[in-house]
């Protein structure tokens, strides 16, 4: 429930939106978030990202099944779930649009972006959603679109390296 309240939150600050990205790890989130935005308003696109490093969810939705995979190295850390949840796996398969998978630089390229256009400090996680649109994941995606930014909890020496190149 408390993830599928993000989606209800979405929706009433945005009625007006089409699109909404989700950083995805295990697919709690993004599945909570699809739940709640499908029951009300099935015609909203909900797509979640993840690194390229991971891709766990990606690859367990290409073979229909749940699949592990062993040492993720991403800058990413908060997206790095080894295995996807057996319950968000299920709805991310029945209700989510599409999972894509982002380079390691287009992470870091959106949360330097975020800091220095928006002001706002976040770990490479939550920067996923604009990590995809920098990187024209989403091609045709003309409508009103909501990122779910997530995650601050990074090492500011790191962090401060990462915005300042």
């Amino acid at each position: 429930a408390g993830d599928a309240t993000v989606g209800f939150e979405i929706l009433q600050q945005k009625p007006s939106v089409e699109t909404i990205i989700v950083p995805a790890s295990g697919a709690g989130l993004l599945a909570g978030i699809a739940l709640s935005v499908h029951i009300t308003s099935p015609s909203i696109s909900v797509v979640g990202v993840q690194p390229e490093a991971n891709g766990t969810l990606r690859k367990s939705l290409d073979l229909g099944e749940r699949t592990t995979r062993s040492k993720i190295e991403t800058v990413a850390d908060g997206l790095t779930a080894a295995r996807p949840g057996r319950y968000g796996f299920k709805v991310t398969q029945d209700l989510v649009d599409d999972v894509l998978t982002v380079s390691e630089s287009a992470l870091l390229e959106a949360t330097k972006l975020m800091f220095h256009e928006e002001g706002v400090i976040v770990e490479p996680a939550g920067a996923a959603g604009l990590a995809a649109l920098l990187e024209g994941a989403l091609p045709n995606n003309e409508g009103v679109t909501t990122l779910v930014v997530t995650g601050g909890n990074v090492d500011p020496k790191i962090w401060s390296e990462w915005v300042s190149r």
